[in-house]
């Protein structure tokens, strides 16, 4: 009798604890599947755009872009690098993706949240809050339900179709960028800036940070800014 209930006991006692296997295995699944649902469709595109900006200001700041290209193209191509940027900072707020964010990596959450992280950088030239606001808002497209950035055509085609009120918005936008192009001491704040948030997505997203000092392009060979991307 004492052997039969030890037995049952036992097999109890295996059933719970392969059932609260089972469900902690499920629970990691479920997590890793929201952690890769948040990187595949938000947090790979602000790193990819974080990294894009910050070879945008590098290659300004350090490998005379200037020289190589027109100042039409360069102010440009910076407006649309830092406008896409906070685009998809925007969304993030937009589609309330902190809250999820959140349950799966709380510091990263906080980090990008941060109030100041990049504001320091911002301050010096003086784009204002609204104005980043603005900026963002006007890279936005609605699809299918949901936001994404314009792509770089789609951004130029906008400019050039802007009213006189929607050129408004652009007049800030553009003296920050320029005062960024002008301004070594302050694009290097925003450098330093921006390599710690690529840094600190790539630690999410397990996808490598690109940047590299030294190189004009994502992957290209350190020198002048002839390979600039």
């Amino acid at each position: 009798m004492t052997t039969i209930v030890a037995a049952l006991i036992g097999a109890f006692i295996g059933s719970v604890g392969a059932t609260l296997a089972e469900a902690a295995i499920a629970s990691r699944a479920d997590v890793e599947k929201r952690r890769q649902a948040v990187a595949t469709r938000y947090l790979f595109q602000l790193q990819d755009a974080v990294e894009s900006l910050w070879y945008r200001l590098d290659n300004a700041a350090h490998h005379a872009a200037a020289e190589v290209t027109t100042d039409a193209y360069l102010r440009t191509s910076s407006l649309y690098a830092l406008g896409r940027v906070l685009c998809l900072e925007r969304v993030l707020v937009l589609e309330g993706v902190y809250a999820e964010l959140a349950s799966l990596d709380k510091d990263l959450a906080e980090y990008l949240q941060r109030e100041g992280l990049l504001d320091r950088a911002f301050a010096r030239i003086r784009f204002m809050r609204y104005d980043r606001v603005a900026l963002a808002e006007t890279l936005l497209q609605r699809e299918e339900g949901s936001f994404r950035p314009s792509t770089y055509l789609e951004f130029r085609a906008h400019l050039e179709e802007l009213d006189e009120k929607g050129q408004r918005w652009r007049t800030p936008a553009e003296q920050a960028v320029a005062d960024l192009l002008a301004a070594p001491g302050s694009m290097q704040a925003l450098l330093d800036a921006t390599e710690g948030l690529a840094r600190r997505i790539s630690a999410f997203t397990g996808f490598a940070c690109s940047i590299r000092h030294g190189e004009t392009a994502r992957g290209g060979a350190a020198g002048t800014a002839t390979n600039m991307a």
